[in-house]
């Protein structure tokens, strides 16, 4: 594969992502990016930084941009988000249910900052 058909997403920990720009393409937000005019770093070099993304979240979102690449055409709202609401509720209930009240905020935290930024990225 040729370095002009993929892009490196950077986390906020500095872990590097190289994905196909295809499916870095699926976020507007990314595709905006890349395709702006200008001489923009983005632009030039295919790298898009993200100071205020974790690893772990940045991960779930490439892992989504390949999911929708595949399955978006099949349904019109994408059940990745369902999918995460179910969970989150899920183990939001059970963290309550069971008095984990510091994992219950945590885990809301993040499950609420995930569907977020999934929501934020956009949906090609």
């Amino acid at each position: 594969m040729r370095k002009e058909d993929t892009v490196k997403l950077i986390s906020a920990e500095g872990f590097e992502f190289v994905i196909d720009k295809e499916a870095a393409m699926v976020s507007q937000t990314i595709r905006n990016m890349l395709t702006s005019p200008g001489s923009f770093a983005e632009t030039q070099h295919g790298e898009v930084t993200f100071p205020e993304i974790s690893t772990v979240i940045l991960e779930k979102i490439c892992q989504y941009f390949y999911w929708s690449l595949q399955y978006a055409k099949f349904c019109s709202f994408p059940f990745i988000f369902v999918y995460y609401l179910f969970i989150c509720l899920c183990l939001f209930y059970i963290s309550l249910r069971f008095k984990l009240s510091s994992f219950a905020s945590a885990f809301w935290d993040w499950s609420i900052s995930c569907l977020t930024l999934l929501f934020w990225l956009g949906h090609g």
